[in-house]
């Protein structure tokens, strides 16, 4: 197996909970991930065909899948506090 699975997965609200839910699985088999994070409306294979050094970049750059989808929570709430 695999020490570590980068996921990367549509920037909206769709591949945010699909990100959650795959870095849950891994986290679970033992397996740490990593999330390439995409700008809103970007998608992995648009991302890919357009510029590969930039995709190896984020590759690079992806943070702890965890730590990010926890922090996505985290500014989601403070958003809708915001709007409130």
């Amino acid at each position: 197996l695999a020490e570590t699975v980068i996921i990367a997965f549509d920037a909206d609200t769709a591949g945010e909970t699909a990100g959650r839910k795959a870095t849950a699985l891994l986290t679970s088999a033992g397996i740490f991930a990593k999330a390439v994070v995409l700008p809103e409306g970007e998608d992995p294979a648009d991302v890919v065909r357009k510029d590969p050094t930039n995709w190896e970049e984020k590759i690079a750059q992806a943070p702890e899948a965890v730590l990010y989808f926890i922090q996505s929570v985290e500014r989601r709430e403070q958003n809708q506090r915001v709007r409130q």
